[in-house]
């Protein structure tokens, strides 16, 4: 009996600490697994092309969530109010590796919570000039490792630490394609193409290749930013046309 209760007791501790994986197909089973994500790890996989008609907003998450895009299937946002997701919590880290299309120009994703981490993806908006962000994170490290990124308008950042060191920013108005508040410190690194304003914080550029498209294009925009280009550590040094 003693073994059964051991035995018992130990099963339950190790479900207790069980990663959660979630099959997504559509708006309705995306939304339930949103309602049951557990504390500890949570993978939500989208296995289907699907639609998102209803903003999904969950303010008090906790744990490592990763949205993982299975092949080249797409989350569309249909929201006509507001991005498509409003995430955030004390403790919370979201990992992303998926593909999302905003088809209104409302934006993504909203998110304020530990940490943001894009290890790769393709995030899209309207090809016409948007108000909306595809991004926009506030008190939150941002990491993007790599990933395809085109809106009007792409990443909007405030307080915290911005770090890139991959990815492809198209931003169809250029001037706005990459936004990023006082009081934010920022690194960009390889194969980062994008367009910075930025105040009162501290901006490292380690490498990267960052392409202007015409003679008025403005490639940064910084005030009371206190700025550093390459390293003399690194093989690495950044490009700018």
């Amino acid at each position: 009996m003693a073994s059964l209760a051991i035995f018992i007791a130990f099963s339950v501790l190790c479900c207790g600490v069980q990663a959660q994986t979630d099959s997504i197909t559509s708006e309705d089973i995306l939304r339930s697994s949103f309602d049951n994500v557990t504390d500890n790890k949570s993978t939500l996989q989208v296995i289907a092309n699907f639609s998102v008609s209803n903003q999904l907003s969950y303010l008090n998450l906790t744990g490592n969530i990763t949205l993982l895009s299975v092949n080249s299937y797409t989350i569309t946002s249909q929201v006509s109010t507001g991005p498509m997701f409003v995430l955030g919590g004390i403790d919370l880290n979201l990992n992303l590796n998926v593909n999302l299309n905003d088809s209104t120009g409302q934006g993504l994703i909203s998110f304020s919570g530990n940490q943001l981490t894009i290890n790769n993806g393709s995030y899209s908006g309207h090809s016409y000039s948007s108000y909306n962000y595809l991004f926009t994170v506030s008190n939150t490290t941002v990491t993007i490792i790599s990933g395809t990124f085109k809106a009007s308008r792409i990443l909007n950042v405030s307080s915290e630490t911005l770090n890139i060191t991959g990815g492809i920013f198209a931003g169809i108005d250029p001037k706005q394609a990459l936004k990023i508040k006082s009081g934010t410190a920022s690194t960009i690194g390889n194969r980062a193409s994008c367009i910075l304003n930025m105040n009162n914080g501290t901006l490292n550029i380690m490498g990267g290749t960052f392409i202007g498209s015409d003679i008025d294009y403005v490639m940064m925009t910084t005030s009371d930013t206190e700025i550093i280009i390459g390293s003399n550590n690194s093989s690495n040094s950044p490009t700018f046309k």
